[in-house]
């Protein structure tokens, strides 16, 4: 696996990361409120004749909402303190399975990148050690000849450029 497929491999990794996460977040952590009592029901208001009338309903709506809401805030930290911990739990998984997801993408990474470097240093070795036989089996004369052969080009080389 190469260095760019590692850090696409990385990237979509993280990606699903994110979305389960938000899934959880939007799934889990969504709590239902009820505030059944708390307005009064279709086609049943009160009416008032007069102002009287109206601040008593208004005095009367107001001592209802105080122990409506009390209840509603109740049941949501009473749904809270059931899904929180489970949220907190998939988070911990989801983020212990992507972190050992890249660990194991890229595990092997510096022992693969050292290999390569290895089986090259090894090919310019075996390249080294056949010129070096090569040039121990030519005889004196041939080698003086593929030196001059070599300064001759090396020569019209550097000519060629000036």
């Amino acid at each position: 696996m190469n260095q760019r497929d590692r850090q696409l491999a990385t990237v979509i990794i993280w990606v699903v990361f994110v979305v389960l996460l938000l899934l959880v977040f939007s799934s889990l952590l969504w709590v239902r409120a009820d505030f059944t009592g708390l307005w009064p029901q279709m086609n049943v208001y009160p009416v008032a004749q007069d102002a009287e009338q109206l601040s008593q309903i208004t005095a009367a709506a107001w001592e209802a909402s105080g122990p409506i809401l009390a209840q509603v805030q109740q049941s949501i930290q009473e749904q809270l303190a059931v899904r929180v911990p489970l949220a907190a739990a998939l988070c911990f998984v989801l983020t212990i399975v992507a972190t050992l997801s890249t660990y194991f993408v890229w595990r092997n990474a510096g022992l693969e990148a050292h290999l390569a470097r290895e089986a090259v240093r090894s090919e310019k070795i075996k390249r080294r050690s056949r010129i070096e036989q090569f040039m121990d089996e030519l005889a004196p004369d041939e080698l003086k000849e593929l030196r001059s052969r070599l300064t001759d080009d090396a020569s019209e080389l550097h000519h060629d450029n000036a």
